[in-house]
């Protein structure tokens, strides 16, 4: 039986409109600068663009916690099963719910959701699906994997006293391990809006609690450690980390029917997240360095391991023409998503001046030009760049002008930046920009999915 899961948020009183469909909780709670809310929101955003038609609307995002992003309302005006399928291909993703109804105790918001909760559900499931009801305090400052139940504070027997009424509706067993239906109950502080980070303090959320009930239907991908450069034969000395690789997959928005190119694709990292991602999607991969660090033997042996058709790989220097011909040979037509995480002289010896993004720019354009895309007009490219952190609040403009990339060559190419740009702080110095650039002109046909 599919397993199904509840949840129950009890939150400080508040007078605020209700209406979000959604609430996701998110990865990073160990590091929240590492995983910045511009890249979850980016993942997410480009993953259900893939589901979507171009009419739609993009979904809004808004805080459920006065002092911390990691649970937001995500308000969605497709389907749910586009939603999940949207969360489930993302790295920052942790999980996601479907709001049911709300209510000032967990009887009425399970009252106010009764026809929503019932169609939901099928006969079978509500009289004989197994259940539990748990609970979980967000009044701290413990998010995620952290947050354990506070079974000592009695909250859970609370919560299920408070609805007998709707617990006298479940008729199978009650199940702690894997229920077929499991009700969370969770405490959270004060909204956003009455709060600043500032002035929260944990003590005044428990008082006059509002309740939440939502169902959990859906999780981000699932086990990502299998990525882990510690897994894998091939790895460099600045390897990809599994959430970075997949985020890009996922902005570039690779779907099956995609032709894949990453230029400087070291142990290609971003070429297997791809492949998981969508196994029948084309991936293809460039590498300058030697047989020293970069095995290509060791790198198919890291997409068989995982049951995932290997890249082709190229030695070479992407700047070479006769090194892209061949590449184009897997996609004649030109790229749809161009992934890069350039080495930027940290590994590679750098025999010139050249900025890697530049000369990015520059074969799209010397190709283009030549009548032999290397990326299509409908392409994404999506390329990761180190950046003082001190300067990661300057403009779009002021970045790609730092890394030569001006207006013209944009426009050359056909490109344009989007914004905002998501920085993944590294250290106090440097920080890595996640830049995406889209066609310049509307997209004509939505990549099929």
């Amino acid at each position: 039986m599919r397993r199904i899961i509840l949840l129950v948020l009890l939150l400080t009183a508040t007078n605020t409109a209700f209406s979000p469909n959604y609430l996701v909780i998110w990865r990073g709670e160990g590091d929240a600068s590492y995983v910045p809310i511009e890249l979850r929101h980016q993942e997410l955003t480009s993953a259900l663009s893939l589901e979507q038609t171009p009419r739609d609307k993009a979904p809004t995002f808004s805080d459920v916690l006065p002092a911390t992003d990691l649970l937001q309302y995500v308000s969605f005006d497709g389907t749910p099963t586009q939603f999940s399928n949207a969360v489930t291909r993302c790295a920052t993703t942790r999980s996601a719910y479907m709001v049911l109804g709300s209510g000032d105790s967990f009887s009425t918001a399970a009252s106010s959701s009764s026809s929503s909760f019932h169609s939901s559900f099928t006969p079978d499931e509500l009289s004989s699906g197994s259940w539990s009801l748990r609970a979980r305090d967000y009044r701290g400052r413990k998010f995620g994997k952290q947050l354990a139940s506070p079974l000592k504070s009695g909250v859970e027997r609370a919560a299920i006293i408070d609805a007998v009424n709707f617990t006298n509706s479940l008729h199978g067993p009650v199940k702690l391990q894997d229920p077929d239906l499991a009700l969370f109950s969770f405490i959270l502080p004060p909204f956003p809006s009455q709060h600043n980070d500032a002035s929260y303090n944990p003590s005044d959320a428990r008082e006059n609690p509002r309740y939440l009930l939502l169902r959990q239907f859906c999780f981000g991908f699932n086990n990502l450690r299998r990525f882990d450069p510690n897994t894998r034969k091939c790895v460099t000395s600045t390897p990809l980390e599994p959430i970075a690789a997949f985020s890009m997959a996922n902005v570039g928005m690779v779907n099956n029917q995609s032709t894949i190119l990453d230029p400087y694709c070291g142990s290609a990292t971003t070429l297997l997240a791809s492949a998981a991602l969508a196994p029948e999607c084309k991936t293809v991969g460039i590498e300058r360095d030697g047989n020293w660090m970069v095995n290509f033997t060791e790198v198919e042996s890291d997409f068989s391991s995982r049951n995932l058709p290997p890249p082709t790989l190229l030695r070479g220097d992407c700047r070479n023409p006769l090194i892209r011909r061949r590449a184009r040979a897997s996609a004649p037509n030109g790229f749809d998503v161009i992934l890069a995480d350039p080495p930027y002289g940290k590994r590679e010896r750098k025999d010139d001046d050249s900025e890697p993004l530049a000369d990015i720019m520059n074969m799209i354009i010397e190709d283009k030009t030549a009548g032999t895309p290397l990326l299509k007009s409908t392409g994404r490219l999506v390329v990761f760049v180190p950046f003082p952190t001190e300067e990661t609040r300057v403009s779009g403009e002021e970045i790609l002008e730092n890394l030569r990339v001006t207006k013209g060559v944009m426009s050359a190419a056909g490109l344009k930046l989007v914004e905002p740009i998501s920085a993944q702080r590294l250290n106090k110095s440097i920080s890595r920009l996640l830049l995406v650039f889209e066609p310049s002109s509307p997209m004509i046909n939505k990549i099929d999915t």
